[in-house]
């Protein structure tokens, strides 16, 4: 079949597409011109790369075998004839994980704060700063708690094991985690064990959230009074679920460790009290997004697009 992407795929992923006998058209065509582009050359499938693509044009292009988006935010491969939604969103699983634990050795290491004022202080006041930074924690030995298991949860748990960390979790639709970690060739099995809200906010050193975007918090006031004021929170993947109120609060009157996040409620203008914390290390919403995400997402994106047709 004739396929067009309006953007160059990897170099992998279009290789995939043309092996299985595709014919792969590589052409920026503007969203006003692309129904008559697509009518005019018989185009059978449709790849873009875009968070938003028009319903009035979608609702034109409903011929296509199949219409496939690259853009990180939705993953998806609409197999139009076969009346299927593919999505894609595992492939970001690592990447979310990956940065779980850079913003956990962040916190527990004062990276976040030592590079604020490094470059500041650190010619004047090094041996200062030296003191100063010496009471970080180690993760090994310590329980890390997760609120929510999906594919992310389950990489942040195998990598929280090879930390030599403890792992529980909380979420109320779930029983035990099984999970299977291959090192060096073999396979172990690890069992992660549920727990009631009350029993793992009494064990946590760490928490991880992983409930994806929700509107009612999980965690507020209540929840965060229990926990020790050694405990540090990283939210890369729970959206709303954590109150950033009660957060900041409970941070400022050292309740709680630190924080890490890349999610925020008020995205994309995070309200100022977090953004300036001393005690949060933070990125842009970045989780999901890295090049090796994008390349992974695209080459199984063209394997479900060969062995479909």
């Amino acid at each position: 079949m004739k396929i067009l992407s309006k953007e160059p795929l990897q170099p992998a992923a279009a290789k995939l597409l043309e092996d299985a006998g595709h014919e792969l058209i590589t052409i920026n065509v503007a969203d006003n011109q692309i129904v008559n582009y697509i009518q005019d050359n018989q185009i059978n499938g449709l790849i873009i790369n875009t968070s938003k693509l028009e319903t009035s044009i979608l609702d034109q292009l409903q011929n296509l075998t199949f219409i496939a988006n690259t853009n990180l935010k939705e993953c998806a491969i609409a197999l139009s004839d076969k009346k299927q939604l593919i999505k894609l969103d595992l492939v970001n699983a690592n990447a979310v994980s990956e940065l779980v634990f850079a913003h956990l050795l962040n916190g527990a290491r004062n990276l976040h704060d030592a590079n604020r004022y490094m470059p500041l202080e650190g010619d004047a006041n090094f041996n200062q700063l030296n003191t100063l930074y010496q009471k970080g924690i180690e993760l090994e030995g310590k329980t890390l708690g997760l609120v929510g298991v999906n594919k992310a949860a389950e990489k942040v748990a195998k990598k929280a094991v090879a930390f030599g960390m403890h792992v529980i979790y909380y979420d109320p639709s779930l029983e035990n985690v099984q999970l299977s970690i291959e090192i060096l060739g073999n396979s172990i099995s690890v069992n992660i064990p549920a727990k009631s809200k009350s029993e793992f906010l009494g064990e946590v050193d760490f928490i991880s959230f992983h409930t994806g975007p929700v509107e009612k918090h999980w965690f507020g006031k209540d929840e965060l009074a229990q926990l020790k004021p050694t405990v540090g929170i990283i939210n890369v993947d729970g959206k709303g679920a954590l109150d950033e109120v009660a957060l900041v609060e409970y941070l400022d009157k050292n309740k709680l460790l630190f924080a890490g996040l890349d999610t925020f409620e008020s995205e994309p203008s995070p309200e100022i009290p977090i953004l300036m914390n001393p005690k949060i290390s933070l990125s842009p919403n970045i989780a999901k997004y890295t090049k090796d995400s994008k390349m992974n997402m695209e080459i199984e994106m063209a394997k479900i697009i060969a062995e479909s047709y």
